[in-house]
């Protein structure tokens, strides 16, 4: 269990590390808006973009998530996108 964390904490710093090199690269305004889903990828977006602006001292991104009532279970995916972004 320990070896399994420690590779997950390598790829988070790496992964950070790849973003903010990125980020510095764009040279994008900021803040900027990000649309959240509530499934991995998004998810991951928000807390990259949100640790990074923590880091660099800037304001946070403002997180987009949107029910449409599509789905039974997309009010509980949106209040999940709430609930982390507050988090953050």
């Amino acid at each position: 269990m320990t070896v399994m964390v420690a590779k997950k904490d390598v790829f988070a710093s790496k992964l950070s590390a790849r973003f903010a090199q990125s980020m510095t690269a764009l040279d994008a305004p900021w803040p900027v808006a990000i649309a959240v889903s509530g499934g991995g990828d998004s998810m991951a977006l928000m807390w990259l973009a949100s640790a990074w602006a923590k880091k660099k001292k800037l304001s946070p991104p403002h997180i987009l998530t949107v029910d449409h009532g599509l789905r039974a279970e997309s009010k509980n995916d949106a209040a999940f996108v709430v609930k982390a972004a507050k988090a953050l």
